[in-house]
């Protein structure tokens, strides 16, 4: 496997992504906080993207994501599903998480 940045590709369901390990993240009150080294840009996610980036530690397709989430979360699974590429593209976009090929 090799890790690739996606930079002209949105992500989809079927993308592998992984959180790159070098960034710090640290659980406050039920959301993680997030230290991009490279740039010293800090973010924020909510419950749900805590979740997300807790399931990216190691790699997974945005699908094994979304039917993790959708076991959890009383919303309809397509709300889910583009909740998750968003994320997942904006977590690619801060260089927090990388496309794992095959």
């Amino acid at each position: 496997m090799s890790s690739n940045p996606m930079t002209t590709q949105s992500p989809n369901l079927n993308t592998c992504l992984k959180a790159d390990s070098q960034h710090v993240s640290s659980d406050l009150a039920g959301e993680q906080v997030i230290l991009n080294l490279d740039n010293g840009v800090y973010y924020s996610l909510n419950e749900v993207g805590s979740q997300v980036w807790s399931l990216l530690k190691q790699p997974r397709t945005l699908h094994e994501v979304v039917d993790d989430i959708a076991g959890d979360y009383p919303v309809p699974r397509d709300r889910i599903e583009a909740d998750v590429v968003t994320l997942a593209g904006d977590l690619l976009e801060a260089g927090l998480v990388s496309v794992i090929e095959d």
